[in-house]
């Protein structure tokens, strides 16, 4: 998104929020020569280095005159179409530092099309021994978009477990000119931050908002601030103010920016604070603020669609009156379907209101039949001041095959609510049998081997099929007017062993737009209305830009061995920031090595090995503790791809194969309680080796335990929920005594899972 900065004089591009803060560490700039303002011998830029994967230059990378406010800038000139050229800087160690997240700036300009992107790769191992053979751990990358005017743009960046050096690429791979200037990376938060405490708020009418910001200063000494703030609607119209503030050393302050703003018209606000000296920018933040009422359904969960196998009795709405306490308490609120006659005030109790700004609505569904309705929500201050919003609510007719998921996040198939097991890359029907055997209950197929013979035998054998798409032209519908999914409903929508639909793994990975699966999925919801879609996402600093554009977000990680397993624990994290408990988040769990997938050597031994099973194991429980409703296992049958080997699960990997039924019945016992319980993270253990967290389901306590390192613990650990109770492990045949303040030890194997229970 774009707007107009009269101020900076540039126009913005912003890509991620972020208004989390840790313990920071004070740095300049970890970019050497960030400025391009020193040349090489060359001609270039120092401590960059030019690379043309096609081993002969398309291009040319210099330094010129003219930069962003600056003297010199670095230019890439890309001469052909398709053009491969890009610099990278020096290799960046940032290991050491004690935040785990990075903001990334720059200002660019471009002339011509040259399709110009920027990378932050990351590494677990020196770049310097190996260089671009050494194995990457993630690779995310952002467009630079087409202006002739200098654009700031920025990247709130977030390594995954086991980074050791990052690098920042900088590419063209068309037939034009980038211009970049004043390319900035450091740790976040650095020497100045900022969290939003509220966003565009009416604290005047008719039209007068406030955004509030709380701003830290991280150093010793007394610092000045700048914070400009942009707000613009859908239709580009906007306006923009700016505040400065002194922040004593080591301390903290409230920056209030007052605005105008239509109150019916939602819009989105951008946030730069930097320092009016340097220019340095330490925050570049984007929220949505959607008008003065904001709502959304909390029942039905699954696309505000009533599926007649999840049974409701209420329409349930919750929301918030974006506006003072002081205001909203003048509010009267109401609620209409007017097809259905349906009519509630406060006057009845069908309204709550457990603060001034938040309230839940529940209207009773007797009367609703199949078929499109509009909730009208109304706010009323005075006769002459009375605000609306509509939400759209859609009932369907009956079908032989529904999935969806409830107020729980559970997945609900058929009106059975399931704990998912999967498998990816089932390929044929007579794999079905053995997989099910194994305990698993869903299988991802890719389209093109999905048929009517599979899909019997699975429902002969009680498993359900998720349907993959191959390919990007098929996922995003190209050539336009393609029948791809239509096709696919048409074959298989009212099949009961349908569960739904792959769209495409990990778009984030691959430079797709989140407009092509924005479109994607708005299509999917008209041409399978009973079935959700599934979305594989990898990047943890790009997932909210993918998120909203699917029923159900895969958090894909596959650390083995370059890193640490809590890597699963980490996408999942963000998974779960992204979405807001607002839709289900499931795990892609490895099992497989990347020496068949990934590894240039392809070396299936050391850095190319599978997991064992105890990481496997330590993994899916990872998952689970971090929220996850389903798991998906990476894979049964991967096929050869160029540069690839083909993959077994049975035959490369025996041991793995072998440890899944046991694993399964387990996962199986446990589902009540993972569907069921409430689940509580508890802070690490031994030195944040031992993960813990518990669930609490029919008057009982359930404990996992998880040594997420690879050397065996004897260690103490703490669960506040079961003072004075014994801890009985399950599928084991010992006891932890009982301690007064819930204080228990044991002794864990490399990675190995404990399961207690105590009533």
């Amino acid at each position: 998104m774009m707007t107009r900065h009269p101020v900076l004089g540039v126009r913005l591009a912003v890509f991620i929020l972020l208004t989390a803060v840790v313990s920071p560490v004070a740095a300049d700039n970890l970019l050497l020569n960030g400025d391009f303002e020193r040349p090489d011998e060359h001609g270039g830029a120092a401590n960059w280095f030019t690379r043309s994967p096609g081993g002969t230059p398309e291009g040319e990378a210099k330094l010129i005159g003219g930069g962003y406010q600056s003297e010199k800038c670095l230019v890439l000139e890309g001469r052909l179409q398709p053009t491969l050229l890009g610099v990278f800087c020096t290799p960046i160690d940032v290991g050491h530092l004690p935040t785990d997240r990075l903001l990334f700036t720059c200002h660019a300009r471009t002339h011509e099309q040259p399709q110009a992107e920027v990378a932050l790769i990351t590494f677990g191992q020196d770049f310097h021994q190996r260089e671009w053979q050494t194995p990457y751990l993630q690779a995310e990358v952002q467009p630079i978009p087409r202006s002739q005017d200098w654009n700031l743009l920025s990247w709130y960046f977030e390594p995954v477990v086991g980074t050791q050096q990052v690098i920042v690429v900088v590419r063209v791979t068309g037939r034009g000119r980038l211009y970049i200037d004043q390319a900035a990376l450091r740790p976040y938060p650095d020497q100045l931050s900022a969290q939003i405490q509220e966003a565009g708020i009416l604290h005047e009418f008719p039209d007068r908002l406030r955004t509030t910001l709380r701003l830290t200063n991280h150093t010793d000494r007394v610092r000045q601030v700048q914070a400009v703030l942009i707000a613009q609607d859908e239709d580009g119209r906007g306006i923009h103010t700016q505040r400065q503030a002194t922040i004593a050393a080591d301390g903290q302050g409230l920056l209030s920016i007052p605005y105008r703003f239509a109150l019916q018209r939602s819009h989105h606000l951008q946030i730069i604070v930097s320092d009016p000296t340097t220019g340095d920018i330490y925050e570049h933040q984007q929220i949505g603020v959607a008008g003065l009422i904001e709502a959304h359904c909390r029942q039905p969960a699954f696309r505000q669609t009533i599926l007649s196998s999840i049974p409701i009795q209420f329409l349930e709405i919750a929301g918030r009156i974006n506006a003072t306490e002081r205001i909203a308490k003048t509010a009267q609120l109401s609620a209409r379907i007017a097809a259905l006659d349906l009519h509630v005030t406060e006057d009845s109790d069908a309204i709550q209101r457990p603060t001034p700004n938040r309230f839940t609505i529940k209207l009773p569904l007797k009367a609703m039949l199949t078929g499109d309705y509009t909730v009208s929500l109304a706010a009323e201050f005075t006769p002459s001041r009375r605000y609306t919003t509509k939400l759209p609510v859609r009932r369907l007719s009956p079908s032989p095959s529904e999935v969806g998921y409830d107020v729980h996040n559970s997945l609900c198939i058929n009106g059975t609510r399931v704990l998912p097991r999967g498998l990816y890359h089932v390929m044929q029907p007579e794999n079905l049998s053995p997989i099910a055997s194994a305990g698993f209950n869903f299988v991802v197929v890719p389209s093109r081997r999905t048929s009517s013979t599979l899909a019997e035998k699975a429902n002969e054998l009680g498993l359900s099929l998720l349907v993959a798409s191959p390919t990007l032209s098929s996922a995003t519908g190209s050539p336009p007017g393609s029948d791809f999914w239509q096709n696919l409903q048409d074959k298989f929508g009212n099949d009961p062993a349908l569960l739904g639909w792959y769209v495409l793994a990990r778009p984030d990975q691959r430079s797709v737009p989140p407009a092509a699966m924005e479109q994607l999925y708005q299509g999917l919801q008209q041409v399978s209305p009973h079935h959700p879609t599934l979305m594989a996402l990898s990047s943890p600093s790009l997932l909210k830009l993918y998120s909203d554009f699917c029923d159900i977000v895969v958090g894909w990680s596959l650390p083995i061995p370059a890193s640490p397993v809590t890597g699963v624990g980490q996408i999942l994290n963000a998974a779960q920031q992204a979405v807001a408990d607002s839709k289900p988040v499931w795990a892609a769990i490895q099992a497989s090595g990347p020496g068949w997938y990934s590894d240039a050597a392809l070396d299936i031994q050391g850095p190319g090995r599978a997991p064992t099973v105890a990481e496997l194991r330590a993994m899916t429980y990872l998952a689970l503790m971090h929220g996850a409703k389903g798991l998906i296992y990476y894979g049964y049958q991967i096929p050869a791809y160029p540069g690839t080997r083909a993959f077994n699960l049975p035959q490369d990997a025996p041991e793995l194969w072998q440890a899944f039924p046991r694993l399964n019945r387990q996962l199986q016992w446990l589902a009540p309680v993972i569907l069921n319980g409430q689940r509580t993270l508890l802070p690490a253990a031994a030195e944040g080796a031992l993960h813990l967290a518990t669930w609490q389901y029919n008057e009982g306590l359930y404990v996992v335990a998880v040594n997420t390192s690879d050397q065996g613990l004897v260690c103490h650990f703490q669960v506040p929920a079961a003072a004075g109770q014994a801890l009985q492990t399950m599928f084991e045949s010992y006891q932890l005594p009982a301690s007064a303040d819930g204080s228990f030890q044991d002794s864990f194997a490399p990675h190995e899972v404990h399961i207690y229970t105590a009533r």
